[in-house]
């Protein structure tokens, strides 16, 4: 093989893994919704009522949202605003 054209194939290989490992970057920033919190509503029951749109056990789920959102579960609020992660 001529030098010249694995120059161009190591190039492609490279522009192919960047353009790879920035959408997946991309799309993992992107995985999360805000939503506002209601009378009744904990943590607990949000991750329940969104558990087929994320992949933590409720017990991750809660300690994401306290962390994300420095937030403790014991003292949210309805009208309070929180990001929870979700799979789109």
């Amino acid at each position: 093989m001529k030098q010249g054209t694995m120059h161009v194939i190591v190039f492609l290989g490279l522009l192919g893994g960047i353009f790879f490992t920035l959408s997946n970057l991309a799309s993992q920033e992107a995985q999360y919704i805000e939503v506002t919190i209601q009378e009744g509503d904990s943590l607990w029951s949000l991750s329940e009522e969104y558990n087929a749109k994320h992949h933590y056990s409720n017990w991750e789920f809660i300690k994401w949202v306290e962390k994300k959102n420095s937030v403790n579960a014991a003292a949210v609020f309805p009208g309070q605003k929180v990001i929870i992660p979700v799979n789109k």
